[in-house]
């Protein structure tokens, strides 16, 4: 298994996965922001032919992030709001594992 943690050339760096199947990409952003799409897709184009599935922020752990994901008093909230995000989504994440 190899992870890579987003942020550094793009939000994801998920073009670094192509080659790789299956591919799951998490996004903590929302789908779309003011700025336009979080991740851009060509980007997630790039992975093709592979078993792609992204996964994004919800409105809730975004609040949970506030304006500075870095700031030691959001680690609680943002936790408890992936947790919450994670439990809602499961089973989609486990049928794509399954293929």
């Amino acid at each position: 298994h190899r992870y890579i943690d987003g942020g550094v050339r793009t939000m994801a760096n998920a073009d670094l996965a192509a080659g790789f199947d299956p591919v799951l990409v998490l996004i903590p952003q929302t789908e779309r922001t003011p700025a336009g799409y979080s991740i851009d897709p060509a980007e997630l184009e790039s992975l093709a032919p592979s078993r792609v599935h992204v996964i994004y922020a919800d409105a809730a752990a975004v609040v949970a992030f506030g304006t500075n994901p870095l700031d030691p008093g959001v680690r609680k909230p943002s936790a408890l709001a992936g947790r919450d995000l994670g439990r809602g989504i499961a089973s989609q994440v486990a049928a794509f594992w399954r293929g």
